[in-house]
């Protein structure tokens, strides 16, 4: 995979480096700050429509994974239930509520950031965050343009934030690289999915894009400030 195709879009504001350490994933390539949290942030935002009630949803996919590094039991999937995590501070504590459904699938899409970053050691960590980026304008793009802005005019195959994100993915990636990465490649990727299924995954996508991909400078400058505008949000 290469990286010259995200020379050619804006820098990326400097928000997600403020206060963030640089972590490192293999021998020379640099984990994205923040870029993990964005993901899930804004995914949460644009699937769910999730607000302030939602702020630590992070801290609380952090705080399960660390005392319950599984999946959730089957025997919590009822849709009623609810878990409860607290995000302590120095001078405040915050609980926050996510129903089993929403918290496993912020969970899958969280694994799958976490996977893409961990197999992408050599390539550019400004062009890894550039193409997860055009990824979330493109879930923004698709969601906007279903009906009542939401995601129920989408195929079952893409209701789910890990699948939706991963197609977008996929586009995006062909978009602004100059080699296109094999459907068989990603799958190496994700593993858990065929070519065949990412290819579908893929197609679906550009189905609902119209085929209209092209994401311009600008486009990307202003989805950037967006982001930035929701992240406290979320």
């Amino acid at each position: 995979m290469t990286d010259c195709g995200a020379n050619h879009v804006p820098p990326i504001p400097e928000l997600w480096y403020q206060g963030a350490q640089q972590r490192h994933v293999g021998s020379d390539g640099r984990r994205p700050p923040h870029i993990i949290s964005v993901v899930v942030k804004v995914m949460a935002r644009l699937y769910y429509g999730t607000s302030g009630s939602h702020v630590c949803v992070d801290s609380a996919l952090d705080h399960h994974h660390h005392h319950h590094p599984c999946r959730v039991p089957s025997s919590c999937s009822d849709s009623a239930s609810t878990f409860n995590y607290s995000s302590s501070s120095s001078s405040t504590t915050t609980t926050t509520t996510m129903n089993p459904r929403m918290y496993q699938e912020l969970f899958d899409l969280r694994s799958l950031v976490v996977t893409l970053i961990l197999k992408s050691p050599a390539r550019n960590a400004r062009a890894l965050t550039v193409v997860m980026m055009q990824a979330l304008l493109l879930v923004n793009r698709i969601v906007t343009q279903c009906e009542s802005h939401s995601i129920q005019g989408l195929p079952p195959s893409l209701k789910s934030p890990r699948a939706l994100f991963l197609a977008c993915l996929t586009v995006a990636e062909a978009c602004l690289m100059d080699t296109q990465t094999s459907t068989r490649a990603w799958s190496k990727v994700v593993a858990s999915l065929t070519a065949g299924e990412i290819a579908r995954l893929k197609n679906g996508v550009l189905s609902h894009l119209d085929y209209r991909v092209h994401v311009s400078g600008d486009e990307f400058d202003w989805w950037c400030k967006v982001v930035a505008e929701w992240m406290p949000l979320v």
